[in-house]
């Protein structure tokens, strides 16, 4: 399954190459593919591999006024060694238009119309990258130290606003 979504990603009259090579050395053809086709491998050994993690998901909703939303995830994480670990991820997301949300609660709800049927919901990009630290303090607690760093990218945003009589 996976190898066939890879297969119709390719541009017409692309290869796909798919191979087990984990030791630079036992590859008689990588001179040539370095310094011919300047095309180099990432080697890894077993050990290497237990060190990532990488997982996806995809989260349907069905919303009866906006429809069909899918939602694509994936997340890596990387553990460097016994106490430090690395984790990014990068996700689709949306939010649909709700006059009664907290941010338009600031205004007099008996003057909230409704919502006009050219308003589109929100959709977003969010990606986070993170790096922890892990460490064992006596014979049954931890330590850890979790530095985040997120961002996210909003596409039609829903914004309230008034008109000159206060309606929202």
């Amino acid at each position: 399954f996976a190898i066939s979504n890879i297969y119709k990603a390719l541009k017409p009259g692309g290869v796909l190459a798919i191979s087990d090579v984990r030791d630079k050395y036992s590859n008689p053809s990588i001179h040539f593919m370095e310094w011919v086709g300047e095309w180099y491998l990432v080697y890894r050994d077993d050990n290497g591999f237990r060190k990532i993690f990488l997982e996806a998901g995809l989260r349907t909703d069905e919303h009866s006024r906006y429809g069909l939303f899918v939602l694509p995830r994936l997340a890596g994480l990387y553990k460097i060694n016994d106490k430090w670990y690395s984790r990014a991820g990068v996700g689709l997301g949306y939010v649909t238009p709700n006059p009664l949300a907290e941010q338009n609660m600031e205004y007099d709800f008996r003057k909230i119309s409704p919502i006009a049927d050219s308003v589109k919901t929100e959709q977003s990009l969010g990606s986070n990258i993170e790096i922890n630290y892990k460490t064992k303090i006596g014979e049954e607690s931890f330590l850890y130290f979790n530095h985040a760093f997120f961002y996210t990218q909003i596409n039609n945003p829903v914004n309230a606003s008034t008109d000159t009589l206060g309606i929202t």
